[in-house]
């Protein structure tokens, strides 16, 4: 029985490990780093080099400044517009060319190769996140000066750490949507109809009591933690004051909720298309 158990962590692992180089051959993965820290730049220009953030703001520190340029590169949603594309591309790629059957060849069932390539984009997608958090802070850093302390490490590894798992809860939930779709078109279309309806719920009345469970209710709690005073108080966010335990609950219960129909219909799906 142990040995079964090491059996498959082995497979679970070469599975995992296979699907991250098959990813990162694509190409997309070495151009998004490039492309994010491009895609910041924009930003940063615009903020600092036509509308003066530095002149309005006075004399500020790196974790001062950064909700700032966070808040206007997250909001436009571009950023989250990849992830999905990305997500749904990784899924949807294999099984539009019959990629599927080679993969559900090797020695591995169904549930485990589905495992393993989820957690295999998971982990692409945790580093596109990293990579994003990285190049805010460089071109703040560049922008203010390289004045780091110890209290400005902390909030930067929490603002890491709550992106990555939106993200990764973000993505989750797309891979699980992509599963049971056949084509790109098909999957692409269910993952952003699917953002939209996200979106849409965090419009509900609040009698229904619902919105602490709402996944993009938490869309910009990553710098909730870490806010400046003088923040505009019309910029408000919802669930801004939500426990952590409780942004954590929903990023992960959310792609679970989704993941379980989507594993249970691909262990039952034909394959042989």
């Amino acid at each position: 029985m142990k040995e079964s158990g090491k059996s498959r962590g082995r497979g679970l692992f070469s599975s995992v490990l296979a699907e991250f180089l098959k990813i990162y051959a694509f190409r997309v993965p070495q151009i998004a780093y490039v492309s994010i820290a491009a895609f910041m730049l924009l930003f940063v220009i615009q903020l600092f080099y036509f509308e003066h953030l530095s002149a309005h703001l006075g004399p500020a520190t790196v974790t001062e400044v950064i909700p700032y340029l966070f808040f206007a590169s997250w909001k436009t949603i571009l950023f989250q517009l990849f992830l999905i594309t990305f997500a749904a591309y990784c899924v949807a790629v294999d099984s539009q060319y019959g990629m599927i059957r080679i993969g559900c060849a090797q020695p591995v069932s169904r549930a485990q190769y589905l495992l393993g390539k989820t957690i295999a984009i998971e982990l692409h997608v945790a580093l596109f996140a990293l990579v994003y958090v990285a190049s805010l802070l460089l071109w703040v850093c560049i922008c203010t000066g390289f004045s780091l302390s110890v209290s400005t490490a902390g909030a930067i590894g929490s603002l890491a750490a709550r992106t990555v798992v939106f993200c990764v809860g973000l993505s989750g939930c797309m891979i699980a949507v992509s599963v049971l779709r056949k084509t790109l078109l098909s999957a692409l279309v269910s993952s952003c109809v699917v953002f939209a309806l996200f979106a849409l719920l965090t419009t509900l009345p609040m009698r229904f009591h619902v919105e602490g469970g709402l996944f993009l209710r938490y869309f910009f709690y990553p710098i909730a933690g870490i806010l400046p005073k003088d923040w505009p108080p019309d910029l408000a966010f919802p669930m801004q004051n939500a426990p952590l335990w409780q942004f954590l609950a929903v990023s992960f219960l959310t792609p679970t909720v989704c993941f379980i129909p989507a594993l249970a219909h691909f262990c039952l799906r034909d394959i042989s298309e």
